[in-house]
């Protein structure tokens, strides 16, 4: 496993697109996206390294909604569990590069989003705890932006809108793949998906005080109207 202290401020004044899984993803082709990430650090988050498998630098996955993924030769890949040592390997094609423990027993006030206080989950050691988010985004994404530090994102698919009839996230891949997955994540909790939403207000403020600004490459997203919209052409 890598020590996360080395690569401190790697990617210092870089952009980072950031793919997460929601439907927005699906909004754009394979060439517009080649056209607008062609200098960017390419992060995905979970499924959506489908997409972007030769471009991606940074896969983010955690315990929940696991698949195989194939990577090609670049990629890093960060974990997160909050059931101990979780053995990622057969669900990965190569090693995985950092792994973050999540603190859990932790009611939803207390986490990252019901505190509103992102430097919780700040890198500040080798051997870091991250802090329930809740969500992958808040608990190790957000960190390494700032850790490696980025000055600008674009976010494309993270979205936050609820499916109503089951209490899942919308996502770009049909709601039936999901029969596919080891662990499939439980419905939101109670709330849970507007403590992020109403969270994310004080994210922007958060990245802006670290000198990142921020944008979302789609209309549809429900995070904060504090997040500039721009649609690719």
């Amino acid at each position: 496993m890598k020590d996360i202290m080395a690569i401190k401020d790697k990617h210092k004044g870089q952009t980072a697109f950031i793919a997460a899984c929601g439907p927005s993803l699906q909004e754009y082709t394979k060439q517009q996206y080649q056209n607008e990430i062609e200098d960017d650090v390419v992060i995905c988050v979970k499924q959506a390294q489908y997409e972007f498998v030769e471009e991606c630098d940074y896969h983010f996955i955690n315990d929940n909604n696991l698949v195989y993924y194939s990577y090609s030769d670049k990629t890093e890949i960060i974990t997160a569990s909050g059931m101990g040592k979780f053995n990622f390997r057969p669900f990965c094609s190569k090693p995985v590069s950092y792994f973050f423990p999540i603190k859990d027993g932790f009611s939803i006030n207390n986490t990252v989003a019901g505190k509103e206080d992102f430097s919780l989950n700040e890198f500040d050691s080798s051997d870091k705890i991250v802090t329930w988010g809740p969500g992958i985004m808040y608990e190790t994404v957000i960190p390494f932006i700032v850790h490696c530090g980025f000055s600008h994102i674009k976010f494309i698919g993270w979205d936050y809108t609820l499916n109503n009839q089951d209490g899942h996230l919308n996502h770009f891949y049909g709601h039936q793949n999901r029969r596919i997955f080891h662990n499939p994540s439980a419905p939101l909790g109670n709330n849970e998906a507007n403590l992020i939403i109403e969270s994310s207000n004080v994210l922007y403020d958060y990245l802006s005080e670290k000198g990142i600004t921020s944008e979302i490459l789609s209309t549809k997203s429900r995070i904060s109207d504090s997040f500039p919209r721009r649609v690719l052409k």
